[in-house]
């Protein structure tokens, strides 16, 4: 797994490869989510792409 090959062996910060994996695989995400709202009634696919593209 690439994941835990990045953790592992090259040491990265586990959140930091979380997030480059939601970033680039936003298509996934987004029907994992699909359906899903914020606490404040926001679509959960809008705020994860709102973060990603902060």
């Amino acid at each position: 797994n690439v994941w835990i090959d990045e953790y592992q062996n090259k040491e990265r910060d586990p959140e930091a490869i979380a997030e480059e994996w939601i970033a680039n695989n936003l298509d996934i995400v987004n029907q994992w989510v699909f359906g899903v709202e914020s606490t404040d009634g926001r679509m959960g696919r809008k705020v994860i792409a709102e973060i990603v593209n902060n």
